[in-house]
C-alpha cells in the first residue's frame, strides 16, 4: 500500500512539473522556486517510501528514511503554495 501512494505521488507531481516546465516563461521566477521545492520534494517522500518498502527484501535496516518522508511532504505542500502565490501575482 505504502508503495502504491508513493508511485501515485510522483506520477501526479512528475506530469505537474513536465506541465509547469514547458509553461515556465509564462510565470515569474517564483516558479522557478516552486519547481525546485517540488523535485526535492518529491525525491525525498517517493523515493524514501521506495526504500522503506524495500527494506525488508533486501534484509536491510533503513528505519533512518522514516523522517525523511514528512520532510518531502512540507515540501511538496511548501512547492504548492509557492505556485499557487506564484500564479496570484500574474492574475
Amino acid at each position: 500500500n505504502a508503495l502504491n501512494i508513493g508511485v501515485r505521488y510522483q506520477l501526479f507531481h512528475g506530469l505537474s512539473l513536465l506541465v509547469l516546465a514547458l509553461n515556465a516563461k509564462k510565470f515569474n521566477s517564483n516558479i522557478n522556486k516552486s519547481l525546485n521545492l517540488m523535485t526535492t520534494g518529491i525525491c525525498l517522500f517517493s523515493f524514501s517510501i521506495y526504500l522503506l518498502s524495500f527494506q525488508k527484501s533486501v534484509n536491510l535496516s533503513m528505519t533512518f528514511l522514516g523522517p525523511i518522508t514528512p520532510i518531502g511532504g512540507v515540501l511538496l505542500i511548501t512547492s504548492w503554495i509557492t505556485l499557487f502565490f506564484s500564479i496570484k501575482k500574474i492574475d
